[in-house]
C-alpha cells in the first residue's frame, strides 16, 4: 500500500483518481492506510483533490477521503485550485455535454417518451448527487467562495 506508482501516487490517490473505483474500495483503503490521504503528489493534489476530479460523489468516497484529511479541502493544487473548485469546474463540463436522448419515429413515441423520462430522472438523480457533494464541501469550508 506504501508504493508509490511511477506517477508518485500512492494506492489511495490511484483509487480516488479511478472513476470505476468502488466507494468500498476506497473506505477499505483508507482504513488499512489513512496517511495515504494525507500525502499530496506531484502537483500538489490529495486524494480528495483526485476523487473531485474523477467524478466520485460524497457517498462514493470523497467523504471517506474528507474524514481521513480533512485539511485537504483547504489545499490547492500547483494551480491553485480547491476541491471545490475542481468540482465545479468538473460538473460544468459535464453539463455542457449532457444531452438527452430524442425521438426519431412517430410510431415508437411511447418508447421514447419513457426512455426520455428515465434519462431525465437519472439526470436529475445525478444532479442531486453532484449538487450534494457542492455541499457537503462548502459545509466543511464555507471560506472556499
Amino acid at each position: 500500500i506504501h508504493t508509490l506508482s511511477p506517477e508518485g501516487h500512492n494506492a489511495l490517490q490511484l483509487a480516488a483518481a479511478n472513476k470505476r473505483a468502488t466507494r468500498e474500495l476506497i473506505a477499505n483503503l483508507v482504513e488499512r492506510y489513512p496517511q495515504g490521504a494525507q500525502v499530496p503528489d506531484q502537483r500538489g493534489r490529495y486524494a480528495l483533490h483526485l476523487a473531485c476530479i474523477s467524478g466520485k460523489f460524497w457517498d462514493g468516497g470523497i467523504a471517506d477521503l474528507f474524514d481521513a484529511n480533512p485539511d485537504a479541502i483547504r489545499s490547492a493544487d500547483s494551480l491553485g485550485l480547491l476541491p471545490f473548485h475542481l468540482v465545479c469546474f468538473r460538473y460544468c463540463q459535464s453539463n455542457e455535454t449532457t444531452t438527452l436522448p430524442t425521438t426519431r419515429k412517430h410510431h415508437h413515441r411511447r418508447q421514447s417518451s419513457k426512455i426520455s423520462v428515465e434519462a431525465i430522472q437519472r439526470e436529475q438523480t445525478t444532479e442531486a448527487r453532484e449538487a450534494e457533494v457542492l455541499f457537503q464541501l462548502l459545509k466543511a469550508d464555507p471560506t472556499v467562495l
